[in-house]
């Protein structure tokens, strides 16, 4: 079985915004004393390496991904949401109940990674 290990703490969707048409981000390393800008692969960024898991006291894995997935299905639900919602406010619409349920539980699972 092929487990994800880079597990974003930003969403895909979310990053994937930010990118060019190759998918490319602009990033700025600040810890230099000169601050330089870069590209890279959007998938590249906003990640840590297992982030969710845990493991026994064997050094196994406990229920590996378990955590990556079920934020992965929320997501995508999430994702096919957010350009209509964009969509209606850019064109001076106003945000519907259901509008500001998708967008609360995207800010809260962002605050929860």
């Amino acid at each position: 079985m092929q487990y994800t290990v880079d597990e974003h703490f930003v969403p895909q969707f979310i990053i994937k915004r930010f990118s060019d048409s190759q998918e490319q981000v602009g990033i700025v390393n600040t810890k230099l004393k000169k601050p330089v800008l870069r590209t890279t692969k959007s998938t590249a960024i906003c990640y840590s390496k297992d982030m969710y898991e845990i493991k026994n006291v064997d050094g196994s894995y406990f229920e590996r991904n378990c955590t990556e997935k079920r934020y992965a299905a929320i997501e995508s639900e999430l994702s096919s949401k957010i350009n209509p919602i964009i969509e209606k406010l850019l064109l001076g619409g106003r945000l519907s109940g259901e509008d500001n349920a998708y967008l609360s539980v995207l800010f809260a699972l962002q605050l929860v990674r």
